[in-house]
């Protein structure tokens, strides 16, 4: 089979990969993506520990290093002379240091292609190859977490990848088989040091290691040389990428200490696991499409039954992966980027059912009405990713809403802003309000002993936003909250939403904007706040993400989690991405 064949189905995911890719720029909407962003620029000043231990480091430093080839970049063309330009720029024009790690993303996503085309035509044959990397190039659960999903995409590289080396360690003869340990085992530990799930794959080298020595390593001690290397390259291979979770082992325990009761929040808990399970039915019905998820539990079955050992590799992590993830899972609505490592997965068992009724059937009808059905699937995939794409190159509401406000509502105003802190129109905040925020968090950091792990931010970035230039113009923002924080001292900041509109003006207060979900009506306290302001304000000015009339077909759009607001489908009904954004004056 020639190369071209393959070329040509990685740059079509390539392409479809980048559309889009800009959105939100020059800042972002895409959860934990300004997170990595900022630990990595901060280690720009030398100081390599993350200081945080949510996610593992070694996407934070792939991330630094192309920060840093980029300051030498801009050095050499003379736009920046110092590391002090260099900050000014990440704080004023910061869409390069987004774009950047959204661009290794998809590097990281489109090598997965050729990889699964490796998988497959290492089990199956050259021709199931290409149709699973066919199949994974225009997949839109893939696509999607490709362009912005900074950590779930490379970790599912790294997994494939060691999946692709546990099916050549199958195959080695035993004077090649520590290779293999070494090479699978070093990129579970880069997948590990991405993203800590990537563990669920160990199962898979299990299953590997049994399954060629059916003997099993306690009965021929002469074999476990090849685990052991294998357990050694996982182990250096994290210590290289994520180092300070060994050298600062205290803070690490402290995040786990914080997270350990959301890791475990499903263990016996039937309900919520019902919901985990049918919220991740739904995320891949609407990510992957109704045929994939078919043609993959068919192929699944079909290797269940005839038991080949290396599609037995993928069964295992497949299961292993469902079943810890189910019971760890601390959202009762599954995030679809979690689900990012099953795609490709899926399309190597869809592959190899289409190659068994091909070799089994020939031309005959039923491998007709298969064919009919894969295109089906295609044409269905491609024209999700088509309207998902064009949204994504409008303007976000919340970018809309941005411009009016620097347009019409002058600099140091207070403005009260009632919604989810995902849903804010990025503007930038007064220089009087950062200092009162700076001094909050020394305050109650002093007060907790130094520790900021639970504060929502630590010094650190207020100090440095406010080294830079002032920024015009910047707003002094109030968060209208339902309910409080009940800690040591109070954010100024922070009102109560039960504030009537006369308590809010009397603070100098005099435009407020209400921030809501385009299709789930505002209920409770936040209803009765907007209501308050209906009677006695004047709506300024309203960014509305539906088309004129979809309100009423709001059950056809379908929505991931909140924060993020990435349709999963209803596509149609949408003229831009973003939150309902109603701005009033007092």
């Amino acid at each position: 089979m020639k190369n071209w064949i393959l070329w040509t189905i990685v740059g079509i995911g390539l392409f479809l990969r980048l559309w889009g890719i800009a959105y939100g720029l020059p800042g972002s909407f895409i959860p934990d993506e300004s997170l990595i962003a900022n630990k990595a620029a901060a280690m720009g000043t030398g100081d390599l520990n993350p200081h945080f231990f949510g996610y593992p480091t070694f996407f934070m430093y792939l991330t630094a290093l192309s920060y840093g080839l980029l300051f030498a970049v801009l050095k050499f063309i003379g736009l920046i002379t110092s590391i002090p330009d260099f900050k000014t720029v990440f704080f004023a024009q910061p869409s390069a240091f987004y774009l950047i790690p959204r661009v290794i993303s998809v590097m990281f996503g489109t090598a997965l292609i050729w990889v699964t085309y490796e998988i497959g035509r290492n089990i199956y044959s050259k021709r199931a190859g290409l149709l699973a990397a066919l199949l994974l190039s225009l997949c839109p659960l893939s696509v999607t977490t490709s362009k912005f999903d900074f950590i779930n995409t490379p970790q599912t590289f790294w997994i494939a990848l060691s999946m692709y080396f546990l099916c050549l360690l199958y195959d080695a003869v035993p004077e090649k088989s520590p290779k293999y340990y070494i090479l699978a085992g070093a990129a579970l530990g880069l997948g590990i040091s991405t993203k800590y799930s990537a563990v669920y794959a160990v199962p898979a080298f299990l299953f590997v290691h049994f399954a060629k020595f059916k003997s099993g390593i306690f009965r021929q001690p002469k074999l476990t040389a090849g685990p052991v290397s294998a357990v050694l390259a996982t182990l250096m291979a994290f210590f290289i990428t994520s180092p300070y979770f060994f050298l600062d082992f205290n803070t690490f325990t402290l995040y786990f200490n914080i997270a350990a009761p959301r890791l475990t929040s499903s263990l016996f808990d039937v309900p919520q696991i019902k919901l985990v399970i049918s919220s991740t039915v739904e995320k891949l019905w609407h990510g992957t499409g109704p045929a994939l998820m078919f043609l993959s539990l068919s192929g699944m079955a079909l290797a269940a039954f005839r038991r080949n050992a290396k599609e037995g590799i993928l069964l295992v992590f497949a299961a292993s992966y469902l079943f810890l993830f189910i019971l760890r899972i601390s959202f009762p609505h599954v995030p679809q980027r979690y689900l990012d490592p099953l795609p490709f997965i899926m399309c190597l068992f869809s592959a190899g059912f289409i190659r068994t009724v091909y070799a089994k059937f020939g031309k005959r009808f039923f491998t007709t009405t298969l064919g009919i059905l894969v295109a089906a699937m295609i044409m269905f995939n491609i024209s999700g990713i088509i309207r998902d794409s064009v949204l994504l190159c409008r303007q976000d509401t919340r970018l809309a809403a941005k411009a009016w406000i620097e347009s019409n509502i002058p600099g140091e105003s207070k403005i009260a802003v009632y919604g989810m802190s995902y849903y804010y129109p990025p503007i930038h905040e007064s220089r009087k309000l950062m200092k009162t925020k700076l001094d909050f968090v020394n305050t109650l950091g002093a007060m907790r002993n130094g520790n900021f792990s639970d504060i929502f931010a630590g010094p650190r970035s207020y100090a440095m936003k406010l080294e830079q230039p002032a920024q015009q113009p910047g707003y002094c923002v109030y968060d209208v909250s339902d309910k409080l924080e009940d800690i040591e001292i109070p954010k100024l900041w922070m009102i109560k939403s039960s504030q009537k509109p006369a308590g809010l003006k009397s603070m100098g207060i005099r435009y407020v904007a209400i921030l809501s979900h385009p299709v789930k009506p505002m209920t409770g306290a936040g209803a009765s706040f907007e209501n308050d302001l209906r009677r006695t304000a004047r709506l300024e000015a309203e960014f509305e993400p539906l088309k004129p009339g979809a309100a009423a077909s709001g059950d056809a759009l379908k929505y991931d989690l909140d924060a993020n607001l990435q349709p999963i489908s209803g596509h149609a009904l949408l003229k831009n991405r973003g939150p309902r954004i109603r701005i009033y004056r007092l």
